[in-house]
């Protein structure tokens, strides 16, 4: 049960940012996924290219090898995240 509720709340806020306001003025999504069923969510409603970086337990998503890692989803360092100057990060209850 709390798995649908969690991949239902990733899947809104991929909805909200995919449908968001793409005027120019609109600022750019920038999205570190951590967890691999929040990045399998990206990669199945074709989100794919507003992450900046994942974590170690997505890698077999990024075929080309060119995502930056950001570490395991339980040892993320706050350094590491604000490298890729995200907008968002959205994990999943496994991060605890």
């Amino acid at each position: 049960m709390m798995k649908r509720l969690l991949l239902l709340i990733a899947a809104s806020a991929v909805a909200f940012t995919t449908f968001a306001d793409t005027s120019s003025d609109a600022k750019e999504n920038r999205i570190i996924s951590v967890g691999s069923s929040i990045t399998e969510l990206f990669y199945a409603l074709d989100a794919k290219e507003q992450l900046v970086a994942i974590d170690v337990t997505s890698r077999h998503f990024d075929k080309s090898g060119e995502m930056p890692q950001v570490g395991y989803h339980r040892q993320l360092s706050a350094e590491g995240l604000m490298a890729q100057s995200p907008t968002h990060v959205i994990g999943s209850h496994e991060m605890a």
